[in-house]
């Protein structure tokens, strides 16, 4: 017996990822930026570091080790983060609700409380997000306290935008940005990690306090 949903949501997650895919960009690394685009970066950077609350809406498809497709609603409020996953209509939602000392899942009538709420996914729902580090690279920006092992690395655009982040194991490319109140903030970002990949778009921003 055909099942349509399914088709559907395969369809939905194969478009997803073609509109991510592209040839790979090439940008300027900082460590050899000239003046004005350094300068430029830094503004920027500073702009979204000030920006410590906002609400977004994205699609989200993963491959590789594990697979999922769905929709996210996240609303950040000064390190406090809420996050809605579901996966294609509606079916699986989760919601994650915290900062980054202690996690609050919820799935239906089911509660859990972690300090590990990455590795608390995949052993309890069979896939994951890189949840603090999406607190910043959501916004085009490095996240803070990186192990001095792995550094750090990120290469500009011509607009002293991030164009691609490397960090804590993860590749992030960003596609594109979009135009949200006096901030320019991605729009279409991938995430390469070392057996998963994430293709994400997001939709809408809306800068300012919501409540999480």
């Amino acid at each position: 017996m055909k099942h349509p949903a399914r088709r559907l949501a395969l369809l939905a997650a194969s478009l997803l990822m073609a509109g991510c895919a592209a040839v790979a960009p090439t940008g300027t690394p900082l460590s050899t930026a000239g003046a004005a685009l350094t300068q430029r970066w830094q503004a920027h950077e500073r702009q979204l570091s000030a920006l410590t609350a906002f609400t977004l809406d994205a699609r989200v498809a993963a491959s590789g080790s594990f697979g999922v497709t769905g929709a996210m609603h996240w609303v950040e409020d000064n390190g406090r983060f809420a996050v809605h996953f579901a996966g294609p209509f509606g079916s699986n939602a989760v919601d994650i609700v915290g900062d980054r000392f202690v996690v609050n899942i919820r799935s239906g009538d089911q509660h859990y409380v972690t300090s590990d709420p990455e590795h608390f996914l995949l052993e309890h729902f069979g896939w994951t997000l890189p949840l603090r580090g999406l607190q910043y690279w959501a916004r085009g920006l490095p996240a803070p306290a990186a192990s001095a092992a792995a550094p750090t690395k990120l290469s500009l655009n011509g607009n002293g935008q991030l164009l691609t982040l490397d960090q804590a194991g993860w590749r992030i490319t960003y596609l594109d940005y979009q135009q949200a109140g006096p901030y320019m903030l991605p729009h279409r970002l991938n995430m390469e990690g070392q057996r998963t990949q994430f293709r994400i778009v997001i939709d809408t921003w809306q800068p300012g306090r919501g409540a999480p």
